[in-house]
């Protein structure tokens, strides 16, 4: 099994796509890390790694804020780098930072 492209990820281009019931975002990234040319074919294994990130994403966010949320209800408000790079994360996934 391949793992997916290493971030971070920008998007560059964003269209809607429908489905039978929603309409999605289908989103072109631009690879920060990699000096990659934007047209640039990815590996089908790679492509198929990035689509289970994405796909999973919804469900790690939430997984993120709940232990974020657990954390802070058992010792208080975090101020730890791996708190706050959570918390970024998480801001970053909702469209909340200041980036």
């Amino acid at each position: 099994m391949s793992s997916h492209t290493p971030g971070p990820w920008s998007v560059i281009n964003r269209t809607e796509v429908e489905s039978e019931d929603h309409k999605i975002a289908d989103c072109y990234v631009l690879l920060g890390e990699h000096e990659r040319e934007l047209w640039e074919p990815v590996p089908d294994e790679q492509m198929d790694a990035n689509t289970r990130l994405i796909a999973a994403a919804p469900e790690l966010l939430e997984a993120l804020e709940t232990l974020v949320d657990a954390y802070e209800q058992e010792e208080g408000v975090c101020f730890c780098p791996d708190c706050e790079e959570a918390k970024a994360a998480i801001k970053s996934a909702k469209g909340e930072d200041d980036g």
